[in-house]
């Protein structure tokens, strides 16, 4: 009985820790798009591949998108993610793509950039109900995205950048 006894606190005062490990993967895309003035709606350059992002196949969860424009601007966006590379207006076109609707992912939202000083920047981070999962495709480990403004910026070519960073599923 004594040794049941001493089993059983054993097992009541062993404490067993859970390490969960996440890999996080981060991609910067440099819009390249014309330069010159925007309305909302229109596409920011062209379809952009984000490689490395995860698990082929797997899923990945959209941590934060950084947004730094050397050219001040001031304007939100919306990202549109796809599991294949979509047909797209032109750049400084009215947002258009053409697919199936099974190669679209999903959108985030970012936040409106805020000037600060020599340049403007905003950081979205997903969180709670705000979280975005992404399933990449079979077989591979990235996916597009496509930018969309929801202001009327005026974007200088090769000055703004978006950084992406996923978190594994």
């Amino acid at each position: 009985m004594k040794s049941l006894l001493l089993l059983f606190l054993f097992l009541v005062t062993t404490a067993h820790a859970t390490t969960v490990h996440f890999t996080f993967h981060q991609s910067t895309v440099l819009h390249q798009g014309l330069a010159g003035s925007y309305v909302a709606n229109d596409t920011v350059g062209v379809a952009k591949l984000l490689e490395g992002m995860g698990d082929r196949g797997g899923f990945v969860i959209l941590e934060s998108i950084v947004a730094i424009d050397e050219n001040e601007t001031e304007a939100a966006t919306v990202h549109h993610f796809f599991s294949s590379e979509p047909t797209t207006a032109a750049d400084s076109s009215a947002l258009a793509f053409t697919g199936t609707e099974d190669e679209y992912l999903g959108r985030a939202t970012g936040n409106v950039l805020v000037d600060v000083g020599s340049f403007s920047t905003s950081t979205t981070t997903f969180n709670g109900n705000s979280t975005v999962v992404l399933k990449l495709k079979n077989g591979s480990t990235g996916f597009y995205v496509v930018t969309e403004t929801l202001g009327s910026p005026n974007y200088a070519s090769g000055k703004t950048k978006f950084r992406y960073i996923f978190r594994e599923q």
